[in-house]
């Protein structure tokens, strides 16, 4: 599985569960689409990026 497969993979699986949580703190749906995309653009930086500059 490549990076970007991996990286789709992790998203879809995950996207649902974020929102849906995201939605019921925040009570909103402009800001838990905010929270939605703060999670996935931490999950790059803390975990692919690294591993992207390991290569």
């Amino acid at each position: 599985m490549d990076l970007k497969e991996h990286v789709t993979n992790i998203v879809n699986q995950y996207s649902d569960m974020v929102y849906k949580l995201a939605l019921a703190r925040t009570k909103n749906k402009s800001d838990a689409e905010d929270v939605f995309q703060e999670v996935f653009i931490k999950y790059m930086k803390h975990l692919i990026f690294p591993l992207i500059q390991m290569m």
